[in-house]
């Protein structure tokens, strides 16, 4: 999934790429997969400076992700985050 800011009706800037999994832990190579596309994204012409990896899972997230999200490398939203905000 992508989000992007909306410009006076228009696509805008990419701010988010993220990944969605109901039944699977979602860890560390989750990250590295977004990455990834953002790697690819950059190298095509988009701009990707102001995106950030978001991982939603129904499960939950490993500790490497966790950590990640501690360092402000991801965005992690759990079902109560999804339903019930922060």
């Amino acid at each position: 999934m992508a989000v992007r800011g909306n410009v006076k009706g228009r696509p805008g800037v990419l701010l988010s790429v993220g990944l969605a999994r109901w039944n699977e832990t979602m860890d560390i190579q989750h990250l590295e997969r977004l990455r990834h596309v953002l790697s690819v994204l950059g190298a095509s012409g988009e701009d990707v400076n102001g995106a950030t990896p978001g991982c939603y899972s129904g499960i939950g997230f490993g500790p490497e992700l966790r950590a990640g999200e501690a360092r402000g490398e991801v965005l992690l939203v759990d079902v109560d985050r999804l339903y019930h905000g922060e």
